[in-house]
């Protein structure tokens, strides 16, 4: 949409896309976009139809409810950390906040538990085209409070 019509999305996510209109929003403007929109899916064309991403809403509940606060925010914003491979950060404190869009909450909190459950969903947000915000948004690595 930006490069071949210069239609810029407020919020993207796997299976949301969030236009901004405004007091100095006119007709032509709502032509374009939804000229884009309507040539963008005759681009994606029949692989995408009718099918649609999506996370598992209990997936993100489970992970939403369960977390384990192993110091506080503070003390573990503010602890000596260190960057570890996101598997050795399971069962650790994290140091840093993580969070993701979808559903754009965070999902790990300084201070918190990391979880083999939280780790999957913030896999699975990026598999399903949606972004991650945390030191590395990649997520190969998590800061955690250093112990050692």
């Amino acid at each position: 949409l930006v490069d071949r019509w210069a239609v810029y999305a407020e919020l993207a996510s796997a299976d949301r896309l969030t236009f901004v209109l405004g007091p100095g929003t006119r007709a032509g403007h709502i032509r374009v976009l939804l000229e884009a929109l309507r040539d963008a899916q005759r681009l994606a064309g029949p692989a995408v139809e009718g099918r649609r991403a999506q996370l598992d809403s209990s997936q993100v509940e489970r992970v939403l409810r369960g977390g384990v606060q192993l110091a506080t925010p503070r003390e573990a914003f503010y602890a000596q950390s260190r960057a570890v491979p996101i598997e050795q950060a399971v069962g650790r404190a994290s140091a840093e906040l993580v969070y993701a869009y979808p559903p754009g909450v965070p999902i790990i909190c300084p201070g918190e538990c990391v979880r083999a459950e939280a780790v999957e969903l913030l896999r699975a947000v990026l598999a399903l085209g949606g972004s991650v915000v945390a030191a590395d948004d990649e997520l190969r690595t998590l800061r955690v409070v250093d112990t050692d």
